[in-house]
């Protein structure tokens, strides 16, 4: 049965995603876009390191990509809708890298390193009893 235009039986399926790990993924990116750019109103202005000592076309774009995310996450309530915009947010770094001509083969990226703890901590939310299992154990 079809639902507001959407195929429900896919989002019955779909496991909720807890509030708490939005929350703690919502920190990783703050903490990403604090350590390259200040918040001014609406807008951000890049540091004196990501202006001066770092490709600051590339820099910008990874500020956007990680609060881009970040707007995202108060709309996402199921897993699979987090797995897809995280691949987006992987995407989309990975194409400024190499337009940018950038390679970070060893360490990754900063943001790259902060959207693997991101799934890292999805995998272990997914794979974790939900608190009312813990509770009755």
């Amino acid at each position: 049965m079809l639902s507001n235009g959407h195929d429900s039986s896919k989002k019955e399926n779909a496991q909720p995603v807890p509030s708490a790990l939005i929350n703690d993924i919502s920190d990783l990116l703050k903490k990403y876009i604090k350590s390259r750019a200040y918040e001014k109103g609406q807008d951000y202005e890049l540091t004196f390191v990501s202006k001066h000592f770092r490709d600051e076309a590339l820099t910008w774009q990874k500020v956007d990509i990680a609060h881009q995310l970040t707007q995202q996450l108060p709309s996402i309530r199921h897993y699979d809708e987090l797995k897809q915009a995280l691949v987006t947010a992987f995407n989309t770094n990975t194409d400024a890298e190499k337009k940018a001509k950038k390679s970070y083969v060893i360490t990754g990226s900063s943001l790259s390193r902060v959207l693997t703890d991101i799934q890292t901590l999805i995998q272990d939310a997914e794979h974790s009893p939900s608190p009312a299992i813990k509770k009755e154990g």
